[in-house]
């Protein structure tokens, strides 16, 4: 075990031009209250950062066009971008070329519209209330599941200049959670001929075992929505867009493809097929760069005797003589206090197991096979590392 010695915190120095106080008739000698500062020095804020490569996303949404050139492609960023932050992940990616994106609520679509988006935006979750008005207002195409939400739809534009909603509807092929259930599907294509100042552009659903290797796991769902689309078909409706691949299926097989494709994990550079599948057992796998890197430095280290416990419960018990850091990252950056007794940090690039329940701030880690390590050392909660690094 190595352990260099930090260097020595900088004295904090104060300009003899600045008074240190300032006189209240109420209160008396007060601290000066300085104007609050915009940004500080990186060296003085807490070293825990993540880094968003833009330029991956290109990478990516170039990468499954290739795998996909037949289709469009619309990113999901709902949840603020999948955590990476929706308005600038959006802009990269209109401007990298893609044809539409995908949001969960209406409020998502809206601050898109407001940071300048133009493509196309599903609001995948629908809406509530009056939010037709929105929809109609910034453009957004709001997803129809049950005949309540048609029903409330066309009687609100009855009363609206805009007497024509373009709409997508789902219909449900196993995941059981929103969507038309096919034996319904006849009943929902008659109350929509009922109401044609509603306009069906889209039939869609969503797959909940797309990355499940069992050849059934596609084949069935698959199955339930071609029912689906002959049913509205004989009945006249003919939606000219229909999708329903997410990024597995996408991934997996073409016949999943139809007119457009939503990625969501593979846009931000994750493949949802890798630990699944062989590559005999998939249509191609694409060069995907990871978006998001998660990285924090090494704040103090101290050597643990035999019986020697940290953190909350005392949950981890030396079983020897150990290393370990104190990083500054816990359960308040998002971490699971769960993955305590499995989960694992990058240092040195090998892996270095937690030790002990996570704090709300600080995560302790078992260095003591990471080799040399020292105070400001990287450590990579979320990404790639290179080598051992070296300490004179």
């Amino acid at each position: 075990m190595t352990i260099s010695s930090a260097n020595p915190a900088s004295p904090v120095l104060q300009s003899k031009d600045e008074p240190e106080s300032t006189t209240s008739p109420v209160h008396g000698s007060v601290p000066r209250v300085f104007q609050p500062q915009r940004t500080l020095p990186s060296d003085v804020v807490r070293p825990t950062r993540a880094d968003v490569h833009l330029g991956n996303l290109r990478h990516n949404l170039h990468a499954l066009r290739k795998v996909v050139p037949h289709a469009a492609i619309w990113p999901v960023i709902k949840a603020d971008g999948y955590g990476h932050g929706s308005k600038a992940v959006a802009r990269t990616l209109e401007r990298a070329g893609a044809d539409g994106f995908c949001v969960s609520l209406i409020e998502e679509g809206i601050e898109l519209r407001e940071a300048g988006i133009n493509a196309p935006i599903l609001v995948m979750g629908g809406f509530y209330g009056s939010a037709f008005r929105e929809c109609v207002f910034h453009r957004l195409t709001p997803v129809l599941h049950e005949a309540g939400q048609v029903q409330a739809l066309a009687n609100a534009l009855k009363y609206h200049p805009e007497n024509r909603l373009p709409i997508h509807l789902k219909v449900d092929t196993g995941m059981g959670r929103l969507g038309v259930p096919r034996a319904e599907c006849q009943t929902m294509a008659q109350l929509l001929l009922q109401n044609r100042q509603i306009e069906v552009e889209g039939l869609m659903s969503h797959l909940a075992r797309a990355d499940d290797p069992s050849p059934e796991a596609l084949a069935e769902p698959l199955q339930r929505y071609q029912e689906a689309l002959d049913v509205f078909t004989r009945e006249g409706i003919e939606p000219p867009i229909k999708h329903l691949a997410n990024s597995a299926a996408a991934l997996r097989s073409t016949t999943a493809h139809f007119d457009l494709i939503r990625p969501g994990l593979a846009i931000f550079g994750v493949d949802p097929l890798l630990q699944q599948f062989a590559e005999t057992e998939r249509q191609e796998t694409p060069h995907l760069k990871p978006v998001l890197r998660i990285t924090s430095k090494i704040i103090a280290l101290r050597e643990l005797q035999k019986g020697d416990t940290v953190g909350y419960g005392g949950c981890y018990t030396a079983p020897e003589r150990r290393l370990v850091a104190t990083v500054p990252i816990g359960y308040a950056d998002g971490l699971s206090r769960r993955i305590w007794k499995t989960g694992a940090f990058l240092v040195n690039g090998q892996r270095a197991k937690i030790a002990g329940v996570l704090s709300m701030d600080i995560t302790m880690l078992d260095l003591t096979t990471n080799g040399p390590v020292a105070v400001g050392d990287e450590v990579v909660i979320l990404g790639e590392q290179s080598g051992l690094h070296s300490h004179q």
